[in-house]
């Protein structure tokens, strides 16, 4: 047996450096949503929740008879591998059914990553909408989808500003709940390229 932290050793510190990070992934809270110009959801409200607890909870509400948007400027860690990412939405609903039924909603992402010196005015990746039933009943209850399939972002690069949009879909199919619905936040799940940025 060598000595600690050798091979085949029985022990010793692992470095970062034995560690490969390429395979690992990482997850990130987009949060701070607001309306977009055009076709944008409500702006940001706290809503107190629940009779006994009192919790407050900060979404913005997007409607059900028309697509709906908010964005979010976010600066990706350094130590993105600039591939595709997945996420997931925490949701929920003030109103709509209370019984055993199938309503749901469908949300979409999309995203363009800038460079110091880009112009603003640049193209989005492609968007990828995940879908979610609600549990029964369906109100002022946290609801998360399942996770995405993976979007790319357009003009992808490690340590730069993303401009994320995220849109109501209702004219997907599984957009079926006929009420407002609250946008709480956004968990994306990113490749790496090292433990830390």
């Amino acid at each position: 047996m060598g000595p600690p932290g050798a091979a085949g050793g029985g022990g010793g510190t692992i470095l970062a450096a034995d560690i490969v990070a390429t395979a690992m992934k990482q997850t990130l809270l987009l949060q701070g949503w607001a309306p977009t110009t055009t076709a944008g959801c409500a702006s940001p409200a706290k809503s107190e929740r629940g009779t006994t607890t009192k919790h407050d909870i900060l979404s913005c509400a997007f409607d059900s008879a028309s697509a709906e948007n908010a964005f979010l400027h976010h600066q990706m860690p350094d130590n993105w591998d600039g591939g595709t990412v997945t996420f997931r939405v925490w949701w929920y609903a003030k109103t709509g059914w209370v019984t055993s039924t199938s309503d749901g909603v469908a949300w979409t992402l999309k995203g363009t990553s800038y460079g110091d010196d880009q112009a603003i005015d640049s193209v989005f990746g492609t968007g990828i909408t995940v879908t979610d039933t609600a549990t029964t009943p369906g109100i002022d209850k946290l609801q998360k989808t399942p996770d995405s399939a993976a979007l790319t972002v357009a003009g992808a690069g490690a340590g730069e500003l993303v401009h994320w949009v995220i849109t109501r879909t209702v004219a997907d199919a599984a957009d079926d709940w006929a009420a407002d619905v609250e946008l709480v936040s956004v968990v994306l799940e990113y490749g790496i390229t090292a433990l830390s940025s």
